[in-house]
């Protein structure tokens, strides 16, 4: 197999953060752009020229991904399992994250591991990696995700790495015809009641709002009316959750199975291999499939929930964006309306902002403001004219509607009219400004006393460049 143009780069960007002394680096691809190939490759160089690497990850299916490319490119990689018990001297390891940290602390394990030139991390946004990157203080370090977010927000991947590259991102992956566009579909209204504890929604509150029967017929509709007949991966809150999704699924006459991190090997190999032949449309599961799952033939994705976190809207997302023969396209059916805080999986997201400021609001981190199609109900970015989906095209009159629709205010009681400028939120300003005719003047004048943060969502709202801020303050500071 031959590197894509891109995959070329991102080796020659890693090579010179190496040479500038830079010995952790973050290597940002989108899932389906071929990141496990690229780090193989690189890895089989590394042993080319005499250098040992180790390869971390976390999961079965990632662990099988890994070994298969590794043999792709011609290494005959050392498996380390709960089950060695001598470690033989090898070019290239690979373990699991979990077994190797027990075996790390042993002082005859790192003796028989011996020098280690480059470790490469899979999935390197999870927390659990980061115990392990003490160990090798002389190893040159690449920590590969999709998503440089890390899932432990007191840790972000900045205090652990020094740089990150991205050398292509998702819109042009699509552009090049290397991953299908997806249409996504989402709930119109907010979900509300939800509970956050360590930066991620309840189970409890999660299923507050999702186990109803009205949710699990939902469900059930958007797939039949939207993706009927595709091949479907369905995100759920936990095992309950997607065991009760499944039999909503069959009960409607639909092929359904469930997968979870409890599922004997046996039994996930036998589901796996029958979704890959297509004997049943739908796989439901919780946990197991949002990294390290390699299908491309799926062209449906049910995110059966919301969730707080970027990274797993991506993973999930990024699970139906391989490309497959006969694939045009594939539907994200987003029940949680997640893309209501994550924006769009198919609009530019600067990772690298994310990555260097991964607590700071506004640039980089802003939303792109999306809105609902009128004629085919695809989610689409606020500021186009024009539906790619199905061509419909916006009026004056349609955009001041979906403005305050999106500001949340289709109807205006007198309470809200009645209320001091001061204490009204930005979109409640917008609101109020559309709906008596004033400039954006007056908008910018009500929200500057607020400061920067204030502008910033403003900003995201009306979906102005990141440039419009700056513009502001310049101006008042003109004016003082």
């Amino acid at each position: 197999m031959q590197l894509r143009p891109y995959q070329t780069e991102a080796i020659s960007l890693l090579r010179q953060a190496f040479r500038q002394q830079k010995k952790k680096v973050i290597l940002c691809l989108p899932t389906g752009a071929g990141k496990t190939f690229t780090f193989s490759d690189l890895a089989k160089r590394t042993v080319e020229k005499g250098g040992r690497v180790l390869i971390l990850t976390h999961r079965i299916e990632l662990l099988t991904q890994a070994d298969g490319a590794l043999t792709k490119v011609g290494l005959n990689p050392f498996v380390i399992s709960a089950n060695t018990k001598h470690l033989y001297t090898a070019e290239c390891y690979v373990a699991m994250v979990e077994t190797f940290y027990r075996r790390v602390k042993k002082e005859s394990f790192v003796s028989a591991l011996g020098n280690i030139s480059l470790v490469i991390i899979d999935e390197c946004h999870l927390g659990n990696f980061f115990k392990i990157i003490e160990y090798f203080q002389d190893a040159f370090i690449i920590g590969a995700t999709a998503t440089p977010i890390s899932s432990k927000k007191e840790f972000p991947l900045k205090d652990f790495y020094s740089d990150i590259v991205e050398p292509i991102d998702i819109p042009s992956l699509i552009q090049m015809g290397f991953l299908a566009p997806p249409i996504t579909y989402g709930a119109k209204e907010e979900i509300t009641g939800l509970k956050t504890k360590m930066g991620e929604y309840t189970d409890e509150s999660l299923m507050n709002v999702f186990d109803k029967k009205t949710m699990y017929d939902d469900a059930i509709t958007h797939y039949k009316q939207l993706a009927a007949g595709r091949k479907t991966i369905c995100f759920n809150i936990n095992i309950e959750h997607s065991i009760k999704m499944k039999n909503a699924f069959l009960d409607a006459g639909i092929s359904a199975e469930h997968l979870d991190g409890t599922t004997p090997d046996a039994e996930r190999k036998r589901i796996l291999k029958a979704f890959n032949r297509g004997e049943f449309n739908v796989l439901c599961n919780v946990g197991v499939l949002t990294t390290g799952f390699d299908e491309p033939s799926i062209s449906c994705i049910i995110i059966n929930r919301a969730t707080k976190s970027t990274s797993l809207y991506f993973q999930c997302c990024g699970r139906g964006s391989r490309m497959a023969p006969g694939k045009k396209d594939f539907i994200i059916i987003d029940m949680g309306a997640n893309f209501k805080e994550h924006g769009l999986w198919n609009e530019p997201i600067n990772w690298r902002d994310r990555f260097l400021n991964p607590k700071k609001p506004g640039k980089g981190g802003g939303v792109a403001p999306v809105k609902e199609c009128h004629k085919c109900s695809a989610i689409i970015p606020a500021g186009v004219k024009t539906c790619s989906y199905c061509g419909f095209t916006y009026t004056k009159e349609h955009e001041e509607k979906e403005l305050l629709r999106s500001a949340g205010f289709v109807e205006i009681s007198p309470e809200h009219l009645s209320k001091a400028w001061d204490k009204m939120s930005v979109k409640e300003i917008e609101a109020t400004r559309i709906l008596k005719n004033y400039k954006i003047g007056w908008a910018v004048h009500q929200l500057k006393p607020r400061g920067r943060p204030a502008l910033e969502e403003y900003a995201v709202l009306k979906g102005y460049k990141e440039g419009w801020v700056d513009y502001q303050i310049d101006q008042e500071h003109e004016n003082i």
